[in-house]
């Protein structure tokens, strides 16, 4: 016979087993699966070693699960290097204030330019249309005082009316059209900006949301990571390492207008 204090420790015992442990482990390795191995495409885990002393260290390694090949790249790569380079790729995609003020200056000025160019072409169309509304205006009054017979009428004014009806329709169009051709870019701008602050912060789990979300094809070898980026990140990326290359402050803000701007 069991005793109540038994029964209730078996009971706990139970209830411990059937509830799935959690893997802190797994949790505190942010960068776990992130990417994969340049040698062999496997994925990226990561370990953590104790040392007698107590000082723990914590890597990151090709899983190397491949059975029909072995990964060249055996090396190991510490944690905070690793997030030096998640940090180092997630800087090449991201645009600072400055920046972001100097980009957005330039956009009002591409919509000033864009929207006079668009009255300008409403204000043609509908110089078009009032022209041809005169016509067909002179043609119903003319058949209305008999200057002209039905069969004239006709053969002068349907030709016209398709006419004005397509200068009808593009006058709307081009009116009532709220769509703008730069807004992608904005928002572009605006989000790469976002995530400035992320790295600004060193907000390991932001810049590793932002990398996954931006590129692909993660991969790390020899300690280094690199990212394919996808358009229009790749683009920024390009002008944010050519500008890393330049130490003259005027000839950075030339290429970002020149390879960054132009490209936008």
């Amino acid at each position: 016979m069991l005793s109540k204090k038994t029964f209730d420790d078996i009971q706990k015992a139970l209830i411990a087993v059937g509830k799935p442990r959690l893997n802190r482990e797994e949790k505190k390795f942010l960068f776990r699966h992130f990417a994969t191995c340049g040698s062999c495409g496997y994925s990226i885990t990561a370990e953590r070693h104790t040392k007698k002393s107590g000082l723990r260290f914590r890597y990151y390694r090709c899983t190397g699960k491949g059975k029909t090949q072995r990964c060249e790249n055996r090396s190991f790569i510490p944690e905070q290097k690793f997030v030096d380079e998640v940090k180092r790729n997630a800087q090449l995609v991201t645009i600072p204030d400055e920046w972001k003020e100097k980009f957005l200056a330039r956009i009002e000025t591409w919509e000033s330019e864009v929207s006079l160019e668009k009255q300008q072409k409403i204000n043609s169309l509908k110089s078009e249309f009032s022209s041809l509304k005169s016509k067909i205006d002179r043609l119903n009054n003319a058949f209305s005082e008999g200057s002209i017979d039905i069969d004239e009428f006709k053969e002068l004014k349907n030709p016209l009316i398709p006419k004005k009806v397509e200068l009808e329709q593009k006058i709307v169009v081009l009116e009532k059209s709220k769509a703008n051709r730069l807004e992608p870019l904005r928002n572009w701008i605006l989000d790469a900006n976002a995530f400035n602050m992320a790295v600004i912060s060193n907000d390991e789990l932001e810049m590793k949301s932002f990398l996954q979300r931006v590129g692909s094809n993660r991969l790390l070898r020899a300690q280094t990571l690199t990212v394919s980026f996808k358009n229009p990140f790749d683009l920024l990326a390009e002008t944010s390492l050519a500008i890393r290359n330049t130490s003259d402050v005027s000839e950075q803000c030339s290429r970002w207008w020149s390879q960054g701007g132009s490209n936008s």
